[in-house]
């Protein structure tokens, strides 16, 4: 349960640049964490009508063979190069994050939750993925200076 506790605290952390970006990035918040990260995976659905769609972005909490994952619990951030739309079903943003963005001198434009599932691949069966209640918190924003961080 450890392992899907890790991924239950990923924290989407969305970016929506002027220019295009062509990568991903994740930040743990420890330094040298004893994990990696699998291959991220990004699946969508897209159809000439206009409007969201659904992304599906997948990846893995890898340990190496010789590691528990007791003790290694943290946030994980992904910095997307785009916006989202935020699931109202799922509740607000975390004032927290919203704050954190904003005293460093960026614009926030949107911030929300989105779903979350954490999935234990070494189970079988359909209790393999689990919902993570309430989902992950993001924020998407800009720098709109030029100035130091």
């Amino acid at each position: 349960m450890s392992r899907a506790r890790l991924v239950l605290a990923v924290l989407l952390l969305l970016v929506a640049a002027p220019a295009t970006a062509h990568a991903q990035v994740f930040l743990a918040s420890k330094p040298n964490p004893p994990f990696e990260i699998g291959p991220l995976f990004v699946r969508a659905s897209v159809t000439p009508k206009l409007g969201a769609i659904d992304v599906n972005v997948i990846w893995s909490v890898v340990l190496p063979a010789t590691r528990s994952a007791a003790g290694i619990e943290q946030d994980l951030y992904l910095m997307w190069p785009g916006s989202l739309v935020p699931d109202a079903k799922l509740g607000k943003s975390d004032p927290g994050l919203e704050k954190y963005i904003t005293d460093r001198g960026f614009v926030l434009k949107t911030s929300g939750r989105l779903a979350l599932t954490a999935q234990n691949l070494y189970r079988t069966g359909n209790d393999r993925a689990e919902p993570v209640a309430g989902g992950a918190h993001f924020v998407t924003f800009v720098r709109e200076d030029s100035g130091p961080l």
